[in-house]
């Protein structure tokens, strides 16, 4: 299997469990001043998209190094020692940086909420990567620029720069983006600017339907695709929650509805999770129709657990799911 980098955005998701069985319409009705809610022990994981990406294509075969930044602190630590027990290392430590956390509030019946501190990512630039990580690199991901100060500052600079690195060996690039906040910083970067400056070194751009719809103000797919690929992109490939998955390039375009999921724990990671499939299965040699059923499988998944791992299926068993989802439209 190919040598995969998922590099970008890392952090320690603390998700507390609420009691199953309950739903609530408004988060007022569980939240208020001074009340105590009796809950469920705390999950803690990794998040972010080197973490929930990168774990993702480890299980589904692919040989992979992850590449994000922590502070030598105790959430530093924690993150280390949950990712070698799956197997991976490759982390960069900053002795003058925190640990990157965000609190999940997946309360039953709304939407997830994070309360989330950037730390670390915030530095992260070009010169955090040494040359002898990029040897042998066949796909280069990365996620969450608009999480990470240093990426995004002067129309993704640095970024252009690690992307030529890779392109320089031969390896092929791959781009996640995270929801902007628009009353933050990076709410007033100017994204069409920095998209025009790092799509030309893209092969694959796989953002969701709101945050490019934040950053290009187009709302539509097909518009979304045909715009990211005049800026540059190879492959664009537009996740639209229970939407579905809409793909295009030069010479295929096509959309992939969901799979239904028996039920719904959390929607932690079933974006990153849905890249990491796709991708693996696209440096298979698959076509776009073929990696995106297994994205759609792998998201399907996903969101029957709290985190963005314990869910997640192999590739053999994603493929028998797809065929045995798409005999029983037929029957």
């Amino acid at each position: 299997m190919s040598k995969f980098i998922a590099a970008g955005h890392i952090c320690l998701d603390i998700t507390p469990k609420f009691p199953s069985g309950r739903k609530v319409q408004n988060i007022d009705e569980m939240l208020q001043p001074g009340a105590l809610v009796h809950m469920e022990p705390a999950d803690i994981s990794t998040g972010g998209s080197v973490a929930n990406t990168g774990l993702c294509m480890k299980l589904l075969g692919a040989d992979v190094r992850l590449m994000g930044k922590v502070g030598n602190d105790d959430f530093g630590k924690t993150i280390e020692a949950i990712l070698a027990r799956h197997g991976v290392s490759g982390l960069i430590v900053d002795d003058k940086s925190s640990t990157s956390y965000s609190v999940v509030l997946a309360i039953p019946g709304l939407d997830r909420m994070f309360l989330h501190h950037p730390g670390a990512n915030d530095t992260f630039c070009n010169d955090d990567i040494p040359e002898s990580a990029l040897e042998g690199v066949e796909l280069f991901h990365f996620g969450y620029p608009p999480l990470m100060k240093r990426i995004y500052e002067n129309d993704g600079e640095e970024l252009v720069k690690i992307f030529k690195r890779v392109k320089a060996r031969g390896g092929k690039v791959s781009l996640d983006m995270a929801a902007v906040d628009p009353d933050s910083e990076e709410g007033r970067v100017d994204w069409d600017a920095f998209l025009r400056n790092v799509l030309p070194y893209v092969d694959y751009f796989l953002p969701s339907r709101d945050e490019i719809r934040f950053m290009s103000g187009l709302s539509e797919p097909e518009e979304i695709i045909k715009k990211m690929l005049g800026y540059g992109a190879k492959t664009v490939v537009v996740k639209c929650a229970t939407k579905g998955i809409y793909y295009g390039s030069e010479t295929e375009n096509g959309y992939q509805p969901c799979y239904r999921a028996p039920f719904i724990v959390s929607g932690t990671g079933a974006g990153d999770t849905s890249i990491g499939a796709f991708l693996v299965a696209a440096m298979q040699g698959r076509s776009l129709k073929e990696c995106a059923a297994f994205a759609a499988m792998q998201g399907r998944c996903c969101v029957t657990a709290y985190n963005a791992i314990d869910g997640l299926k192999t590739m053999p068993e994603l493929e028998k799911m797809i065929e045995d989802a798409e005999r029983e439209k037929k029957e």
